[in-house]
């Protein structure tokens, strides 16, 4: 019942009236918020970028990627002063530790290359239902 919401009323209906028994919900919600959650799910790195470029401060962003850098090392020192681990187990655990902080760097830079090629086939050609299923790779499992 994922994509009942974006169905027309007599489907929302039935939908409605599932979510009022099993999630106690007393109405559906507002079309618009229907259609930003549709948007946001389907095209949730472009609308990242828009938020991005508005909100997001690029030196907070370098301060934290910092500090999580000095963490990191932190936690290497931790393990290799650890004596009750050998040195596969170290090496695996230190390989283990990543970071990722806030968002791709692709999206707070003016490239939309990555972006570009993600959509590509969102080009409103296609109905809903096509897109949605192309979305979810549904097109390439057949092709």
């Amino acid at each position: 019942m994922n994509q009942a919401g974006s169905m027309p009323r007599r489907i929302r209906s039935t939908r409605e009236q599932f979510d009022r028994v099993f999630q106690g919900t007393s109405a559906e919600p507002s079309r618009s918020t229907t259609c930003a959650e549709y948007v946001n799910d389907n095209m949730g790195f472009a609308v990242s970028k828009l938020y991005i470029k508005q909100y997001f401060d690029e030196n907070a962003r370098n301060q934290s990627v910092e500090m999580i850098g000095n963490i990191r090392s932190a936690m290497k020192k931790m393990l290799q002063d650890a004596p009750w681990m050998d040195d596969d187990s170290r090496s695996a655990a230190a390989d283990a530790i990543y970071e990722n902080i806030g968002y791709p760097t692709y999206l707070a830079s003016d490239n939309n290359t990555i972006l570009e090629n993600m959509y590509a086939e969102l080009n409103g050609d296609q109905t809903q239902g096509e897109n949605i299923a192309d979305n979810g790779g549904i097109k390439s499992s057949f092709h």
